[in-house]
């Protein structure tokens, strides 16, 4: 019986082992950190047992720590604690050029805050252009963070979608293309000049990414929360399925209308997204309707005169 129980549990182990490595994960965290590079700020960060720790000093911009390697598509996943005294940040598409505020790191940051506001997975743009997604109008991933816990972080940046999820809650949905690749960067934010904030630590482990075959790996678009774009003149993917989807109702083609109805679901449209085309594929078809019916009381009028 014993050997049998030995044999269940190996078993079970390489099942397990065999799961987790079909994805192409690459840790971002090695012996030390020669793979990354402190840019800006003065605050210190430390490489232990497989954790990096940020402290707070005195009188110091905003301080990262920044992969020398550049990311374009990708899915980012780490665990963070932070003190719930501070607010941080995990940059992504990042960058620090010379001919850019002499250098400051600027770029999408995916949010840590334990304050009231509660915004923590809100997507915003480090020295550029301020908030892009916050959860005012995603209440469920307010509830998401553990402050003063360790908690888990997934971004996902796929084309011109960016997606973040904080202890597998979905909080943003952005889509946006100013930035199609850049740094990943870990933020230890300046407490300026409060010396009751020097010493405040903010750690980051498990910090891991996919790079290869993304949309193999992407999360499904499930729940759906409010999508925000930023495209200049350009339609969203899930925009595109949603008009398809109108327009296969107006021309009533059964097989066009199951296909974009799929299309819709996988870029994330929600059932009340997707009943709007069929109203506007009625009106359509209604519209025509009373053109006919003005064309018809003119022939109506000419035959009786």
């Amino acid at each position: 019986m014993k050997n049998l129980s030995g044999l269940c549990l190996i078993m079970f182990s390489v099942i397990i082992s065999g799961c987790s490595s079909d994805k192409p994960w690459e840790n971002l965290v090695r012996k030390d950190l020669s793979n990354w590079i402190e840019l800006n700020g003065t605050a210190p960060f430390e490489l232990k047992n497989g954790e990096i720790t940020g402290t707070t000093v005195f009188e110091s911009p905003n301080s990262f720590l920044c992969t020398k390697e550049k990311y374009g598509d990708f899915i980012l996943e780490f665990d963070t604690w932070f003190d719930p005294q501070m607010n941080s940040g995990v940059q992504f598409r990042s960058e620090s050029l010379p001919d850019y505020q002499d250098g400051r790191v600027h770029g999408y940051q995916v949010e840590m805050d334990p304050s009231s506001r509660s915004w923590s997975g809100g997507i915003y743009d480090e020295a550029r252009r301020g908030w892009l997604y916050t959860l005012d109008k995603n209440q469920e991933a307010k509830k998401a963070l553990k402050v003063g816990d360790w908690n888990h972080y997934r971004v996902e940046a796929i084309g011109n979608s960016i997606r973040t999820w904080v202890n597998a809650i979905p909080c943003a949905d952005l889509i946006d293309a100013m930035t199609p690749e850049g740094f990943i960067a870990l933020q230890v934010h300046s407490v300026g000049n409060d010396s009751s904030k020097i010493g405040l630590l903010v750690k980051w482990k498990n910090i891991k990414i996919i790079t290869k075959d993304v949309e193999k790996y992407a999360t499904p678009y499930e729940p759906v929360i409010p999508q925000i774009s930023f495209l200049d003149n350009l339609l969203t993917e899930r925009e595109k399925a949603l008009i398809a989807l109108a327009v296969a109702h107006t021309v009533q083609c059964p097989y066009c209308i199951d296909a974009y109805t799929s299309t819709c679901l996988a870029k994330g449209a929600d059932e009340e997204q997707m009943m709007e085309a069929v109203h506007v594929s009625a009106a359509i078809r209604a519209g025509a309707s009373l053109v006919n019916s003005v064309m018809m009381m003119n022939q109506v009028k000419q035959v009786v005169m």
